[in-house]
């Protein structure tokens, strides 16, 4: 079984994230993108890891653009999430394709990824992305 079918195997026992090389597998149960910031925080590297992820938009795929994945799987990908991939040569398997991914209230799009559209560097998109998570919470 390949690393990345293993790491469908742990998405769908309902975990939101998982990263898998060989013998080398962590979950997550956090949403959103939080478990690709905190793995990256915690100095994870995931150079040469497949990663399976509820949902990869284009603030995901940066992530895992920097995380050095080399593989995904989701059941929900957004176009600007795809390209991004693409760009990065990360063969993504995805069942449905959207066009944007929303905000919790379905209102508008979501802030991570209104936060990700003018980023180009990967690494840039982690501490732009960051700030945006303190700048959300210090409102709510």
């Amino acid at each position: 079984m390949s690393d990345l079918d293993t790491a469908i195997q742990f998405l769908k026992q309902g975990h939101s994230c998982v990263a898998v090389r060989g013998e080398a597998i962590f979950t997550s149960d956090q949403s959103g993108i939080a478990p690709l910031l905190l793995w990256e925080k915690q100095g994870l590297n995931l150079q040469g890891f497949a990663v399976a992820d509820r949902l990869i938009g284009r603030a995901s795929a940066l992530l895992l653009v920097n995380a050095g994945a080399k593989s995904a799987y989701t059941p929900t990908l957004s176009l600007s999430g795809q390209k991004v991939l693409e760009q990065y040569n990360i063969p993504v398997r995805f069942e449905t394709l959207i066009e944007q991914v929303l905000n919790m209230d379905r209102t508008d799009m979501c802030p991570m990824e209104k936060a990700s559209m003018s980023i180009e560097d990967p690494k840039q998109a982690v501490k732009v992305l960051r700030e945006t998570i303190s700048k959300l919470r210090e409102t709510a």
